[in-house]
């Protein structure tokens, strides 16, 4: 008992311990340049970016210009992509190469794509020719490709060496990877012909042939794959590394989960923020007039989708002047529509973005929210006519409405389904373009349903 009140009172310390960006800022606040030092010094480089971008914008840059001479490689790659954009300009062509030079080919090419091209000849000038024809080839490849995630760092090894041999070799290599898995085994071209997980290099003996405990269904990566279809291939079959190939098969790289866990976040958030009308321009670390302007796109198109919506309300001006409850019926079927297309719009999305849905799979889909759109708005008909018949005494307003609503349920299933399949075959991109598309069609389709029925069945 004593030691859980011990771990209790441990926990409410943490809990009540002010957080270190606040303390870091309140010491910068105050001009205490040598406490934002000793707070700061011996932060791993993601505690450091984090802080970074906990600052206001205007701060933030404040205090990277006080820091820049602190601020590696490795903090730079930690950094929200707009972040490092934003202060990649306080830096001199000499010390974006330095950092540059720091950090593996893969977060180098990070780094450099967030440059001004002016900038980004000037770095790519500064630094040694043999990585400058690296990074070079690197950003030709397609951006959000495995060529772009990929590092050149890569551990190979022939099939008629032995363990021991392939460990030795390990402390001749010069540009070892920091963090690897795998060793592939090439052919002469420099084919993958098999893979050997680190742990299967200790657990045999030196002497053992690499031909011996490689494992020979090694899968490969197309260099210009889409880095979301590669995250899909990695969940499928839980890797670690792969090995990436040139056009002809010969390996020029890997992929590791690191980048990967990088990649599910990033596509993961974009959708988020697409579904919400919200850009990468609009979202924490941009400044108000930046997050402003990125969100008035949405809202202006909003408001053509409410403009489009009140006149179909005025088509029907005489029901609504005879039978004012109308009005006060009508946003519910619509909202409702709207709710339960949204659901299902999301459900599509994601699946659009994890697996490349063919026709037959968006068939069943299609089918399947259908179903669940109708159950669902049978069930909240029956209750919302229930409710209106008691409430207006009129059993023919509560049998419109009900319909209405279960008329609606089943379209925002058929939209939020289909809507965001056809807009991706015609290479649009669903997250953004499908949901206003949804608004608009809910609201037009609730209100000409509950209003043409009140219209047929009331006069």
């Amino acid at each position: 008992m004593e030691e859980n009140l011990d771990g209790l009172s441990q926990q409410e310390d943490l809990e009540n311990e002010p957080d270190l960006t606040s303390v870091v800022e309140q010491a910068f606040d105050e001009e205490d340049y040598d406490e934002v030092l000793s707070l700061t010094q011996e932060l791993h480089p993601a505690d450091m970016a984090h802080i970074i971008q906990q600052f206001p914008a205007q701060k933030r840059l404040k205090l990277v210009e006080f820091l820049h001479d602190k601020i590696s490689g490795e903090i730079l790659t930690f950094l929200e992509e707009s972040v490092r954009e934003s202060i990649l300009p306080l830096f001199t062509t000499e010390e974006v190469a330095a950092a540059i030079t720091e950090v593996e080919s893969d977060d180098a090419a990070l780094i450099l794509e967030d440059l001004e091209e002016d900038k980004k000849r000037e770095v790519l000038e500064a630094i040694p020719i043999e990585e400058r024809i690296t990074l070079e080839k690197t950003l030709s490849y397609p951006e959000y490709s495995a060529g772009r995630l990929m590092q050149r760092e890569v551990v190979l090894c022939q099939p008629t060496w032995t363990l021991g041999q392939l460990i030795d070799s390990l402390e001749d290599l010069e540009n070892i990877p920091e963090h690897f898995y795998d060793i592939y085994v090439v052919d002469e071209e420099n084919k993958p012909v098999g893979e050997i997980p680190l742990s299967w290099v200790l657990r045999h003996p030196r002497r053992t042939p690499v031909a011996k405990v490689m494992n020979d269904d090694v899968r490969t990566v197309p260099v210009d794959l889409d880095q979301e279809e590669v995250a899909y291939i990695f969940k499928r079959y839980g890797f670690s590394s792969m090995p990436v190939v040139e056009s002809d098969g010969t390996i020029i790289g890997m992929i590791t989960i690191d980048d990967i866990v990088d990649v599910i976040q990033e596509e993961a958030s974009d959708d988020i923020l697409k579904l919400g009308g919200v850009t990468e321009e609009s979202s924490l670390y941009s400044n108000i007039i930046q997050a402003s302007l990125s969100r008035f796109r949405w809202l202006f198109i909003s408001l053509i989708n409410c403009l489009i919506a009140s006149r179909v309300i005025a088509h029907f001006e005489k029901a609504l002047d005879e039978f004012v409850v109308l009005a006060f019926l009508m946003p519910i079927v619509a909202s409702m529509g709207g709710n339960a297309g949204m659901q299902t719009l999301t459900v599509t999305v994601r699946m659009l973005s994890m697996y490349n849905l063919r026709v037959g799979h968006i068939v069943g889909s299609v089918k399947r929210e259908i179903g669940i759109a109708a159950l669902n708005g049978i069930a909240l008909a029956i209750i919302l006519s229930s409710i209106t018949i008691a409430w207006t005494g009129n059993v023919k307003i509560g049998c419109i409405i009900g319909i209405a609503l279960i008329f609606n349920f089943i379209w925002s299933g058929f939209a939020g389904a289909f809507i965001p399949y056809l807009l991706n075959r015609l290479n649009f991109d669903p997250a953004i373009s499908a949901g206003p598309i949804m608004s608009t069609t809910t609201d037009v389709v609730g209100f000409s349903v509950f209003l043409g029925l009140a219209t047929t069945i009331l006069f």
